[in-house]
């Protein structure tokens, strides 16, 4: 598992530097988010060889025993899982994770959640996750739970905007809450999942990573904190790329 998330984590920014999106610099983000992902890997794995080595019967039966007790117990099992899986990995220190930061899931240098129930073109949609593109920025425009049609509108209009400078390296998505309203190209989340898994109130545009990770989170649907942190990290002034 380290192995692949290293070469997920790594894949898209060297795409995005050869591609001409972003600066080598971004290729310092590497190290700078996997580093310690590999010591805590080293460590756990040398404290599990060290157990797993003992040879004095009465300690072994100890630790087995042990071991079995603990692992009925529901959340250290969870938590075990997630630390050999490393779902549980996280960059919420990392200089690619900005805004608003927070505790749990949907926030910045945690993993995106893949949600199913949104609705578009009239009809139940499996999941959120078959609707973005991998190889580009995805970032998800949130309505708000019982947005006023002018707050559709002006989403839209970020969204058009949007297409219009970035679309080579940026993908967006709007989710509207509440009933829907018939665009084609919207989404909406008539039943309230998504909002609730991303712990949305208000407007919000959350922007994910082609690895799954939240990279920004800004709770208006004004363009400037995404342009400004486009420009801090990517290829990007103002309408073009330079």
């Amino acid at each position: 598992n380290t192995g692949i998330q290293d070469a997920c984590n790594l894949g898209w920014k060297i795409a995005f530097v050869l591609k001409g999106y972003a600066p080598p610099g971004l290729l310092d983000t590497f190290e700078e988010e996997r580093l310690p992902v590999g010591r805590r890997v080293v460590d756990g794995t040398r404290v599990v060889t060290r157990l797993l080595s003992l040879r004095n019967p009465l300690i072994q039966g100890l630790r087995n025993q042990v071991a079995r007790a603990l692992l009925h117990l529901s959340p250290l099992s969870d938590a075990l899982f997630s630390r050999l899986s490393e779902t549980s990995v996280e960059y919420s220190h990392s200089s690619l994770s900005a805004g608003q930061k927070g505790r749990g899931a949907a926030f910045p240098g945690r993993r995106a959640i893949d949600v199913d129930g949104l609705v578009h073109k009239g009809r139940a949609e499996s999941d959120l996750f078959s609707h973005l593109d991998w190889r580009r920025l995805n970032l998800l425009i949130f309505t708000g739970p019982k947005p006023r049609e002018e707050e559709i509108e002006k989403a839209r209009q970020l969204g058009r905007v949007l297409d219009e400078r970035y679309s080579e390296f940026l993908k967006s998505l709007l989710i509207a809450g509440g009933a829907e309203r018939g665009r084609e190209e919207e989404f909406y989340d008539t039943l309230g999942v998504v909002y609730k898994a991303y712990k949305i109130k208000r407007s919000t545009l959350i922007l994910i990573r082609p690895d799954g990770y939240i990279a920004l989170r800004s709770y208006s649907l004004k363009i400037e904190p995404l342009e400004r942190y486009l420009e801090e990290h990517f290829k990007v002034s103002g309408m073009a790329f330079i």
